[in-house]
């Protein structure tokens, strides 16, 4: 909002806002899923087979091999809401009567912010899939693919959290400037003055 107080005298206000709803999954890695799915190597996980979350052993490939899966599936969800506001003042004053060219302003802004987070975890069963000649000593030539399971499947857990923050910022300045013939001069005295709150 732009208000003409006076003919030397402007006010601007601008006062703005959001509410952010997220749901995200519970990841266990900063790293984003496509970016977890980049490292991930081809031998790593076939991924999900008929609803069987299959994984690799070192059993047969001793190697160390990033899963794209394994920070995200079967790992819960988070779900944020997020409050923001923000408020910005300024207020500009022509100070012709004294001399010309001559003016003052200032400025102030305020923001904060709050969140709230619920979180819910689990954890899923995989399976390794062997040769279960490699597992039964007493089938040392069956070539069938059997499953370990590892893990097991739990349900949701419950958490949450809080966290706030908010700022302020400060400003005045007296402005000069004015034309003398083909010279121009100008001149600014400011002063400025912020604070943060991270409690």
């Amino acid at each position: 909002i732009d208000i003409d107080v006076t003919k030397t005298t402007l006010l601007k206000l601008n006062i703005g806002g959001r509410v952010e709803r997220r749901n995200d999954p519970n990841v266990t890695d900063d790293a984003s899923l496509w970016t977890q799915i980049n490292w991930a190597s081809p031998l790593s996980s076939p991924g999900v087979i008929d609803g069987k979350y299959i994984t690799r052993d070192d059993f047969y490939f001793p190697l160390s091999m990033k899963n794209g899966l394994q920070p995200w599936y079967g790992r819960g969800y988070t779900n944020r809401t997020k409050n923001v506001l923000n408020v910005d003042f300024q207020l500009n004053q022509k100070l012709d009567f004294i001399t010309k060219g001559l003016s003052a302003d200032v400025k102030a802004s305020y923001n904060g912010n709050f969140d709230y987070t619920k979180t819910r975890s689990s954890s899923v069963r995989s399976y390794g899939p062997f040769f279960k000649c490699d597992l039964d000593p007493a089938a040392p030539n069956d070539s069938t693919i059997v499953y370990r399971i590892n893990g097991e499947d739990k349900e949701l857990s419950y958490g949450e959290s809080y966290a706030k923050s908010r700022d302020w910022y400060l400003e005045g300045a007296i402005r000069y400037n004015h034309d003398f013939g083909l010279h121009h001069v100008s001149a600014l005295a400011m002063y400025n003055q912020s604070k943060a709150y991270y409690p």
